[in-house]
């Protein structure tokens, strides 16, 4: 399993920085996948 923060700025996006994304890869060899939480906008 490995958490990845991508971007660490608030809710609304600015100039230099996207807004907050977290996916979780279960990394598991028969049910894998890839969750994003806290997606921002949209």
């Amino acid at each position: 399993m490995e958490l990845i923060f991508l971007g660490t700025s608030a809710g609304v996006p600015t100039r230099s920085r996207n807004v907050t994304a977290i996916p979780l890869d279960l990394k598991h060899h028969t049910r894998g996948g890839l969750w994003l939480f806290d997606c921002g906008e949209g």
